[in-house]
């Protein structure tokens, strides 16, 4: 479990699971409820403090990139999305702590498991969901951006 362990696993298994949950695609336009028909208008024609002004325009920025970000931007973001991002933080270490059986038996290279009658066959291949695990993902769901567009330049 998450507190069973001393502080440096504790802090070991935040930071893993804080590299986890930033490496996911958030979708700006998403965090802030923004429809895709409104977050390409200039600033002035947008609804106000719907949108702080930096994030507006162009589709050149519609996923954060938590390298540029700094604590006041961190801090615009709205609190139910701040609020997720620490639950999901905390779940994933967690999760961590935890271990999941499954994911360690395939990482052992396992396929199947026999006990008495009864036989477990696991998927070969990795999971649909490799990053975080199912809980953290479901969590943080709304918040993030799997759309793929193609158009020309």
């Amino acid at each position: 479990s998450l507190l069973s362990g001393s502080e440096g696993d504790l802090r070991r298994q935040l930071i893993e699971a804080t590299r986890r949950v930033k490496s996911m695609s958030f979708s700006v336009r998403r965090i802030f409820g923004i429809d895709w028909d409104d977050y390409d208008r200039p600033q002035n024609m947008l609804a106000t403090s719907t949108l702080p002004f930096r994030w507006a325009g162009q589709y050149t920025s519609d996923i954060v990139d938590w390298s540029k970000l700094s604590d006041e931007d961190f801090m615009e973001f709205p609190e139910s999305f701040r609020s997720a991002l620490a639950l999901a933080v905390v779940n994933e270490a967690s999760e961590i702590a935890g271990g999941n059986d499954i994911q360690r038996a395939r990482e052992d290279g396992i396929v199947s498991e026999s006990i008495g009658e009864t036989t477990i066959a696991y998927r070969q291949g990795k999971s649909a969901v490799s990053t975080v695990s199912r809980t953290t993902w479901r969590i943080l769901l709304k918040y993030m951006d799997n759309r793929v567009i193609v158009r020309r330049q």
